[in-house]
């Protein structure tokens, strides 16, 4: 099937992206330098997926990218790293999704994949982290962004919609096309040290 996937030249989107081409899927991008896109992908040994310029907090972008698809993985999503500002930070994390997911249900697509993230189901007890587990309240703009984000694709499954949703946390790999934040993060760990508390243990 051809599959809109956005997100596709970050870490998990491009490894989704070859992971679909390699099951036999046509795979089209939603990007917003296709230059960029294709300098990513000409890296790897496959052939290179379907370059479509757009922005997921542009809806009109979205409509055109989603003509003849019938299916969605959304990986696009920002960080506090990446945005200059909260407002940025809330069009990507929030409207995005909602652009994107939206657009895609108009268009009848059937197969829906979003990439969130364990923050906005986060808990201390671990036994309570699932696919099930309620949006949790955060304190921090990135948070509340997803658990935005989240209440919004929850009602749209509770209306029987057709959408999946993923729960990473940070995420560590190889081929990794933009240097991502889980990895500057470990960098400045390596860098400057572990941060260790009183009760044992770190981050």
């Amino acid at each position: 099937m051809r599959v809109l996937l956005t997100g596709g030249t970050g870490l998990v989107g491009s490894h989704a992206c070859r992971m679909l081409q390699g099951r036999g899927h046509a795979l089209r991008l939603l990007v917003r330098d296709p230059a960029r896109a294709q300098s990513v992908f000409s890296r790897f040994d496959a052939e290179p997926p379907e370059f479509v310029r757009g922005d997921i907090t542009e809806p009109v972008s979205i409509a055109a990218a989603l003509e003849g698809c019938e299916a969605l993985v959304h990986c696009a999503a920002a960080t506090p790293m990446q945005s200059g500002s909260v407002e940025q930070l809330f069009q990507v994390n929030v409207d995005g999704v909602k652009h994107v997911v939206g657009q895609a249900l108009d268009s009848g697509i059937s197969r829906i994949v979003c990439i969130s993230s364990i923050t906005a189901i986060f808990n201390a007890d671990a036994s309570k982290v699932n696919a099930d587990a309620p949006p949790t309240p955060s304190r921090m703009p990135y948070g509340q962004s997803k658990v935005q984000a989240e209440l919004y694709l929850r009602g749209q499954q509770d209306a029987g919609k057709p959408i999946a949703i993923i729960y990473p946390g940070g995420i560590l790999g190889p081929d990794d096309p933009g240097f991502s934040d889980s990895c500057k993060a470990i960098k400045h760990r390596i860098d400057n040290g572990f941060r260790l508390f009183g009760a044992g243990g770190m981050q």
